[in-house]
């Protein structure tokens, strides 16, 4: 198992830790979680873009949000509830 040394530190000294610090410290953790969710997402879209191109197959996946948000679009503007 991999041994993180930055939260093993954090851990160590969480209880002389002033408020602001900790806050600091927990916003500091949660950005890098963030951060990283946000990397592996677009390395996920970006694999995909280039396998779906290079195979010649338009991905169901990377248009399905925008065909989503158009078809409520269009139904917004016929004045339909849904």
């Amino acid at each position: 198992m991999v041994k993180f040394a930055k939260w093993d530190r954090l851990k160590s000294q969480w209880a002389v830790l002033l408020f602001y610090q900790r806050f600091e410290s927990a916003v500091a953790l949660v950005l890098t979680f963030v951060i990283g969710l946000i990397i592996l997402v677009a390395l996920f879209r970006l694999t995909l873009s280039v396998v779906t191109g290079l195979l010649g197959v338009r991905s169901t996946i990377v248009y399905w949000p925008m065909r989503v948000r158009d078809d409520r679009l269009a139904r917004a503007s016929e004045g339909d509830p849904r």
